[in-house]
């Protein structure tokens, strides 16, 4: 039987978004945040998704209502 998911038992440390160095940004008009690796995006993924009473919406940090699996 798998463990249960926890909001103690999941990483709480946020991984960082990758950007582009200052001195390219000032030359270019792309975007300054470079995205997720594939690897990254699971790992932050993995923080809430299994969770029954997550804090998403409260955590997201554009304000998203994300719908609460049940």
């Amino acid at each position: 039987m798998a463990k249960k998911k926890t909001i103690r038992t999941i990483p709480q440390a946020r991984t960082p978004m990758p950007e582009q160095a200052p001195e390219a940004r000032v030359r270019n008009f792309d975007e300054v945040a470079c995205g997720y690796r594939l690897e990254d995006a699971l790992v932050e993924a993995s923080r809430c998704l299994d969770l029954r009473r997550s804090a998403c919406v409260k955590g997201c940090p554009v304000g998203i209502d994300i719908p609460v699996s049940s």
